[in-house]
């Protein structure tokens, strides 16, 4: 399927306030691995600061090794995905490193959410059993490049939850009865850029005075389907990143513009997956 991204660049032969329309056609792709670049970028995204934490080859071969579930958007074969999504049943490859390193990691934020941590060690104990296609866990991957358009995102879920059943009926491993989603989420802090874009020189004249615990900050969400997913899920669960001090030049930039991201784990049951499809299909 096939649709048009439009892009306004600067057009340097014109005036500078000038903008000049560019159309890009983009269409959607099965895993390749040419594509394998790509989603390692891509899944740094997921992580963030903590990327460095994850053998992210071994999760990029897996993603595309599995190709009939999940696309890429991409200009056209050869390139690299401007977005991706998948998903990767966290019971089937227990014996995957790279798998164990995101559940110890997801165990491990939950600590102190008792009701996610204690129904993540029941999910994730879970044991496939060959003679049978058990329910299992499935964790959802759904990143793009942050010029993409929220509106490539309901096609990308319809196309996923049909492969979803046709490879249930084939008897492979993807009956799920929950799915992981883990949002992307930011608060707004106080901003180290003034309105001419200069860098704001602090000089401490006075002790830091203690932050109050119970600001009224506000949670957004970075990409806007998430928003819907939190609406349908069971539980939730925030967190920040373990290596705050290995901060990527993007979230160094975004916390320059008074923007300080984290993470917020989802956990949906599989019939609302529908629900979510829905309403992403009239809200988008």
């Amino acid at each position: 399927m096939e649709n048009e991204l439009k892009r306004k660049e600067v057009d340097s032969e014109e005036s500078d306030n000038e903008l000049m329309e560019i159309d890009v056609n983009f269409d959607f792709f099965d895993f390749k691995e040419v594509d394998f670049l790509g989603l390692k970028t891509l899944l740094k995204q997921s992580f963030s600061a903590d990327h460095t934490l994850f053998n992210l080859s071994e999760i990029s071969d897996l993603i595309i090794k599995q190709s009939n579930v999940g696309c890429t958007v991409k200009a056209d074969d050869s390139t690299d995905p401007y977005a991706f999504i998948s998903v990767i049943n966290l019971n089937l490859h227990s014996s995957n490193e790279s798998i164990n390193q995101i559940k110890d990691y997801f165990l491990e934020k939950t600590r102190r959410n008792i009701n996610m941590h204690k129904k993540l060690i029941e999910l994730f104990d879970r044991k496939i059993d060959t003679n049978s296609n058990n329910p299992c866990v499935g964790l959802i991957f759904n990143e793009r490049f942050i010029n993409m358009p929220p509106q490539i995102f309901p096609q990308m879920l319809k196309m996923t939850l049909e492969e979803i059943e046709w490879a249930v009926e084939e008897g492979e491993k993807f009956n799920f009865d929950y799915y992981l989603v883990p949002a992307k989420i930011y608060e707004e802090i106080e901003s180290k850029i003034d309105n001419e874009g200069n860098l704001i020189v602090m000089e401490e004249t006075e002790p830091k005075k203690k932050k109050n615990k119970q600001s009224n900050t506000t949670t957004l969400y970075f990409q806007p389907e998430d928003e819907i997913f939190q609406e349908y899920c069971e539980i939730k669960c925030d967190f920040k990143f373990s290596n705050p001090n290995q901060e990527s030049d993007s979230k160094r930039t975004f916390q320059d513009f008074g923007i300080e991201p984290s993470r917020r784990l989802l956990l949906i049951k599989s019939e609302n997956l529908k629900k979510v499809l829905a309403d992403v299909e009239m809200k988008f």
